[in-house]
């Protein structure tokens, strides 16, 4: 179930394009970083499990969108990436 005020806390810290798991009740978005647009997945309160770096926005918009097609799929993930963490 979406957490309205988990949601508005990631969009108080400058995180975007929010995608809620229900599944893992998770979510997944975009952060600018001080060089790269990143891509985080499965973020909960805790932190994150992955985080996905790329040169510029539209690069990681498109990908995020591609992956979310795939419906995250846990033996795929985003291609581009310049740094993985």
């Amino acid at each position: 179930m979406i957490n309205p005020e988990f949601v508005e806390f990631l969009e108080s810290n400058h995180y975007y394009q929010i995608v809620h798991h229900k599944e893992s009740d998770t979510y997944s978005c975009l952060t600018s970083l001080m060089f790269t647009t990143a891509i985080l997945h499965d973020l909960d309160g805790s932190g994150y499990g992955s985080r996905f770096c790329f040169e510029s926005e539209e690069r990681a918009l498109f990908e995020l969108g591609k992956w979310l097609g795939n419906g995250f799929a846990d033996d795929k993930e985003p291609t581009g990436w310049i740094a993985r963490r």
